[in-house]
């Protein structure tokens, strides 16, 4: 988060940037033998907030990316938190776990115990793109724009998904570059 770095150099950015609003989550990773994950398919799942589940998705990171799980093995990872479940991280790593188990049991019909769990919790690091946030993004952009030694990149502006964390990270570089050369 680039706001209290970036206010003693320009209050009103800094200020902008600290009006974008953030979720922590946690990532809770288990491994199976694969035939304790019944019914594998695709890369994994995202649960509407509709449903008003604990989990927020699922993804089976051993079909994603090859090589994350010994051959006979599945990865799970499973995600929980966000804006609409703050309440999951107050909790201690063995009920994460235990809750993360219960809605896979329910959802993907995981009911075996795992041979490795791994909870890793990420404070503050999913930025919510509420209602006025484009506009925010490019008010943000203009005060950025008079400060040629900066350029700023990552999710809070423009996409969470990596592709879009890596384009905001190219085009920052490119315009470091442009200003360097010029």
């Amino acid at each position: 988060m680039a706001s209290p770095l970036l206010e003693p150099v320009d209050a009103a950015l800094g200020r902008l940037l600290g009006e974008i609003e953030y979720a922590s989550s946690a990532t809770v990773t288990l491994a199976y033998p694969s035939a304790d994950v019944p019914g594998v398919r695709g890369f994994g799942f995202v649960v509407p907030a509709v449903e008003r589940r604990a989990l927020i998705a699922c993804t089976y990171a051993s079909r994603k990316f090859p090589g994350r799980a010994p051959e006979g093995h599945e990865l799970v990872r499973a995600f929980v938190g966000g804006a609409l479940r703050p309440d999951l991280l107050a909790r201690d790593d063995a009920a994460l776990v235990e809750v993360v188990r219960g809605e896979l049991k329910a959802l993907a019909g995981i009911t075996a115990a795992p041979e490795l769990v791994r909870v890793h919790r990420h404070q503050l690091a999913m930025p919510q793109y509420v209602v006025g946030h484009l506009e925010r993004v490019a008010a943000i952009e203009a005060r950025a724009a008079a400060l040629p030694a900066l350029a700023l990149a990552g999710a809070a502006y423009r996409g969470v998904g990596v592709p879009d964390c890596v384009r905001s990270g190219e085009a920052a570089a490119d315009r470091l570059l442009t200003t360097a050369a010029s």
